[in-house]
């Protein structure tokens, strides 16, 4: 199956803060050594709710019943569709890592000190008030 441009994103929150992934310091990958949320390309079988389940599943182990639609952001000629998930400590406890360096969690606050890739920084910014609204 032939990937798009296109991607899905989760924005998991757990405790007033959010999860996020450092990926690998890797020259051929996209923002490398840099943190971003979790997601990945959309297939093209698959509708964008879909690509974010199955990214979540592969990325951290997780498997999701419900996840909302915040987003989609548009640049660079592709689309970033944003969803939320708000974990539960048993889901939280149940996370293997699986791609990059690691994951941690963080208050709003704290983002600002990041070094971010690109769809996790123009979602910072431009949508800071979603962003608030989860973490409250």
């Amino acid at each position: 199956m032939k990937p798009t441009k296109d991607a899905s994103i989760i924005v998991l929150t757990f405790h007033n803060r959010v999860l996020l992934i450092l990926r690998d310091n890797k020259p051929n990958i996209a923002s490398p050594n840099m943190w971003c949320f979790p997601g990945g390309v959309k297939e093209e079988n698959e509708t964008f709710k879909e690509a974010c389940i199955r990214e979540t599943k592969e990325e951290l182990n997780l498997s999701l019943d419900k996840i909302d639609f915040l987003v989609n952001i548009k640049y660079e000629n592709r689309s970033k569709y944003f969803y939320h998930a708000d974990l539960t400590e048993e889901l939280a406890k149940s996370i293997i890592f699986r791609e990059g360096q690691k994951y941690e969690y963080f208050k709003l606050k704290e983002l600002s000190r990041l070094k971010l890739a690109k769809s996790s920084a123009l979602f910072i910014t431009e949508h800071a008030y979603l962003l608030k609204r989860l973490l409250e």
